[in-house]
């Protein structure tokens, strides 16, 4: 993904792209991370604190917004 006006490039993988598709659900991140540790071999624990840093870095970038 490009934020055109920022010209930055964030480059999303599998596991982001499961992530991007369940945020246009508005699913809390205990559903995300849950959904993402049946798809792939990975603890809840680390699963939550990568996917956790993940949606920060997104945040950080402004591909998402809190309300």
């Amino acid at each position: 993904m490009m934020d055109i006006n920022k010209g930055v490039y964030i480059g999303i993988n599998s596991v982001g792209t499961s992530i991007w598709n369940m945020l246009e659900h508005a699913l809390p991140v205990k559903e995300i991370v849950s959904s993402l540790t049946t798809k792939y071999d990975i603890s809840s624990e680390q699963c939550e604190k990568e996917t956790l840093i993940y949606l920060q870095q997104m945040l950080e970038q402004d591909m998402l917004s809190l309300y």
